[in-house]
């Protein structure tokens, strides 16, 4: 959406054209690497390890999400907030 978003607002329909075109260009090697990924894992027959693993690993990311916003100052999972004090601008 950001891609689509920055072409939308370039400045003719030839640019928002080529900002498009180069972005598909660059997701390019994401797109095969990921389907190369899959290949090697069938074949290798991971994954359905990995299809075990996935909601665990989502159960646990929910919870250090939830913890992380609860504030409760434990190192590495849950620092401190700090507060961003405006200061008028006396000049």
């Amino acid at each position: 959406y950001i891609a689509l978003t920055a072409a939308f607002v370039m400045n003719s329909p030839f640019q928002s054209m080529g900002y498009m075109f180069l972005f598909g260009l660059g997701t390019l090697p994401a797109v095969f690497s990921v389907q190369a990924l899959q290949y090697a894992l069938k074949k290798i027959r991971l994954e359905q390890k990995i299809n075990y693993l996935i909601p665990l690993l989502s159960i646990l990311l929910g919870l250090w999400i939830m913890l992380r916003g609860a504030n409760l100052s434990i190192p590495f999972i849950s620092p401190t907030s700090t507060k961003l004090e405006l200061k008028p601008n006396t000049e």
